[in-house]
């Protein structure tokens, strides 16, 4: 399981990046990395949430934009 965002562009499992465009897609909108956070869910299973925040500190993850979307109730974890 990735711990960091590098771990995606350069696995220490395999030779081939997981990400197409390598580095650049480590990169979000506003030119910060995004950040990776391994979470425990309330039932054991672990999920690397990937987040970033807006220049107007909105919270954003793969599961959406606002508090409330990018920190799902079920991952167990709020900002």
């Amino acid at each position: 399981m990735p711990v960091s965002v590098a771990d995606l562009n350069v696995p220490p499992f395999r030779e081939a990046s997981f990400l197409p465009n390598g580095k650049s897609d480590t990169i979000d909108p506003w030119g910060k990395t995004y950040r990776l956070t391994l979470v425990h869910q309330p039932d054991g299973i672990k999920c690397v949430l990937v987040q970033t925040t807006a220049p107007d500190g909105v919270q954003i993850s793969q599961f959406g934009i606002g508090a409330e979307k990018a920190f799902p109730k079920f991952l167990g974890v709020s900002k």
